[in-house]
């Protein structure tokens, strides 16, 4: 089991839409491509002093790098290595780059466990020091689904993980939490955005990607021995990540697949959309327990009406759940 294969991931967009989302006749050169691939992406790779050979020095690795530049302060540098960063100092050398664009240009394809061997491998050639035995301290993870509608659908179908901090902009939704970011974006939009989209290259019109990110609190706490470089293309410690990276999908409540299967002439009026809405929040929420064991038990300034408006509220939260009122 050296590579993930799609058809058993393939379940992230199926359950989020309760449909077939692969586009066969659109994507099934991109799938090809996909399908026998990790899902390796960006890293930040950096080896300490303990591990620097004794004659090692920073110049003359900066002069081997793609746009040497030395610091202001002269005590180290940074330049570019296939267009991922080497940052140089007297005591850690550090590289910071995406694995399939250091090998692609681009990071629509994922990359090969081989693939990840050779490319930190020849980095070490390069610059002349063991980059194989360099720390980890970050790494994304991440696999680009070929689906048949536009992400913002699925993304607006996401509510939320337990105890992460749920942020959200532009067509990307993140969830945050010490050492651990969980990402869903629109891919093809964010090339786009970019003017990244690679030339002479056939790529389906929607992709939906997924992508988790650890940083070095999170990784230290799944490897009791830390991960090297040499770790990332070991078939076991890939494993790990990739359980990982099924655990949190695992953990995001979503909303049901037809919430958002609705037109914009069910609205006969305003009422209609407000009954709407609180189908939609009461997803996220039981939104009557909510509003009676949270805002009104607790409430301030408590007045004489309070009771007579929630019994209002709470009716109109069940007029909004009845299912006969009227919308789909």
């Amino acid at each position: 089991m050296g590579y993930v294969y799609i058809s058993p991931l393939v379940k992230l967009v199926w359950a989020m839409h309760n449909r077939v989302l692969i586009n066969p006749k659109k994507s099934k050169i991109f799938m090809n491509h996909q399908k026998r691939q990790t899902m390796y992406d960006r890293i930040k790779i950096r080896l300490n002093a303990d591990k620097l050979p004794k004659n090692y020095d920073w110049h003359a690795v900066l002069a081997g790098v793609d746009n040497g530049c030395i610091l202001t302060e002269g005590n180290g540098g940074y330049g570019y290595w296939r267009g991922g960063k080497v940052s140089v100092k007297e005591d850690s050398v550090m590289f910071d780059g995406s694995l399939p664009k250091c090998l692609y240009g681009h990071n629509i394809y994922s990359v090969r466990l081989s693939d990840v061997k050779s490319l930190i491998m020849q980095l070490s050639k390069d610059l002349g020091l063991p980059m194989y035995d360099a720390d980890v301290i970050y790494v994304e993870f991440a696999h680009n689904f070929a689906v048949s509608q536009p992400p913002v659908k699925y993304l607006n179908m996401l509510i939320g993980i337990p105890k992460l901090k749920n942020n959200g902009w532009d067509s990307s939704r993140y969830f945050d939490k010490c050492g651990v970011r969980v990402k869903f974006y629109d891919k093809v939009a964010e090339v786009k955005k970019k003017k990244k989209l690679p030339k002479c290259m056939t790529i389906p019109p929607y992709l939906l990607r997924y992508e988790l990110t650890f940083h070095s609190k999170r990784l230290k706490e799944i490897f009791k021995d830390g991960l090297t470089a040499r770790d990332l293309w070991n078939k076991k410690s890939f494993w790990i990540i990739v359980s990982e990276w099924l655990w949190y999908y695992e953990q995001i409540d979503t909303r049901p697949g037809n919430c958002m299967d609705i037109d914009f002439s069910a609205f006969d009026g305003i009422k209609d959309f407000q009954k709407w809405t609180v189908c939609m929040l009461n997803d996220s929420m039981n939104l009557s327990s909510f509003v009676k064991d949270t805002l009104f038990r607790y409430r301030s300034n408590r007045r004489t009406k309070d009771r007579s408006r929630h019994r209002q509220i709470q009716n109109f939260i069940a007029y909004g759940m009845d299912e006969k009122s009227g919308l789909p």
